[in-house]
Order: C-alpha cells, then sequence, then structure tokens
C-alpha cells in the first residue's frame, strides 16, 4: 500500500496503514463512543512493539475503531525525525481564529 491509495474498510487494514506507511502508534479505540481501550499516554514517547500492535489486530481490538498518537514517527525509516501533529477545529470559534490572517477571515 502506498500514500496515494487508500487503505480497505477493514479497520485493522486502517491500524496496519497508520503504523507502516505514515508510521505513527495507533491504538484501538471505540470510535462511536469517543473512548480508548488502552493509555495513549504510554505511547506518546515510545513505539509500540510489533507483537502488541499484531496482537491487538489478530483478537479484533480494532473493530470499532483506532485512535491515532500525534508525535513522533516510529515505524517508517523514510520518516525518520518527523512528527505527526494535529490541530483541532472543532467549534466555529476555532476555525475563524485559524482562518484569520491580517484581520480578514
Amino acid at each position: 500500500m502506498n500514500l496515494t491509495s487508500s487503505p480497505s474498510t477493514d479497520l485493522s487494514t486502517y491500524a496496519d496503514y497508520w503504523r507502516k506507511e505514515i508510521g505513527v502508534n495507533v491504538i484501538p479505540a471505540n470510535t462511536t463512543k469517543k473512548e480508548t481501550y488502552e493509555s495513549w499516554k504510554e505511547w506518546q514517547d515510545k513505539p509500540i512493539p510489533e507483537e502488541l500492535h499484531n496482537e491487538w489486530r489478530a483478537s479484533g481490538a480494532f473493530n470499532n475503531g483506532i485512535a491515532i498518537i500525534l508525535g513522533k514517527v516510529w515505524h517508517n525509516p523514510h520518516k525518520a525525525g518527523l512528527f505527526l501533529i494535529g490541530i483541532d477545529l472543532d467549534n466555529q470559534k476555532a476555525i475563524e481564529e485559524i482562518c484569520n490572517r491580517n484581520g480578514n477571515t
């Protein structure tokens, strides 16, 4: 799979895509309820071992969704030294603030 192709609808495949192609840590989550099954803080500053990722995958832990941990790229050597960042713009005020330049929105 490459960055221009999209993963299938199988959430384990999405988890693999974010881990292997993008290179960041991914943990199981219930995205409908906006909750994770694992503490994301534990994995913010170290890589998730491949064995654990594969265990989650085999057990169906990603079936309800995935959570992508922002921060250092751990699992793709071609992107060593890079970081994934995110900006949460979930309300009108945030959108207005970030989309404002020289007083123009």
